[in-house]
């Protein structure tokens, strides 16, 4: 999964990683490149999706994601929702993955220590459920803003050096549930 490039380009990397997967071709010339910054090159992600340094709002940026489905012939399109019931929450990663074979993403609350890493300052963060096991008990985390340190997974700011994000596997569903975020603005935490 791509790493972002900026440390506000969470959900622009989320969605390079989707369409990556789904149609190739989203991280040519490079990951930087495609993603963009706030600067907006031209063609970037981050242009799409109306990205600011202040972050990306999650239904531009779906509606950007939806829009390059609708671009390459596909009929799959992200919508929103809102677990409040775990097992239902378990139930989501588990069909996401296991039926539609799609990414699930998920926007964390970061000081919820709940999550694989935390910080005190208040921040909305862009995740992907990217695979589970044992009936979604554990799900493997898509992290945009974590890279590899050594064979480590490490959540420390790296000037966006890395092209490939990391992965916390078999993280809790319990620990992800408990740190999803908030229904902020009327926009949902949760993407199917």
């Amino acid at each position: 999964m791509c790493h972002q490039k900026t440390n506000y380009n969470c959900l622009p990397a989320v969605g390079q990683s989707f369409l990556h997967w789904e149609f190739g071709g989203y991280n040519t010339p490079s990951v930087a490149a495609k993603q963009g910054t706030v600067a907006h090159e031209s063609g970037a992600i981050t242009t799409g999706m109306d990205t600011s340094s202040s972050g990306t709002n999650d239904d531009k940026a779906l509606a950007y994601i939806n829009s390059q489905y609708a671009a390459n012939g596909s009929s799959w399109r992200y919508v929103a929702t809102n677990n409040t019931v775990e097992a239902d929450f378990m139930a989501r990663i588990y069909n996401q993955i296991g039926v539609t074979y799609k990414p699930l993403y998920v926007r964390v609350d970061l000081t919820n220590v709940n999550y694989a890493w935390h910080q005190v300052s208040p921040a909305q963060h862009a995740t992907a459920a990217v695979a589970y096991t044992n009936l979604a008990s554990t799900a493997t985390i898509d992290d945009p803003f974590t890279h590899l340190s050594g064979s480590t997974c490490t959540a420390s700011w790296d000037s966006g050096a890395a092209d490939t994000s990391c992965n916390w596997v078999d993280y809790s569903t319990h620990k992800y549930f408990l740190s999803k975020d908030v229904v902020r603005n009327g926009v949902q935490p949760i993407w199917f």
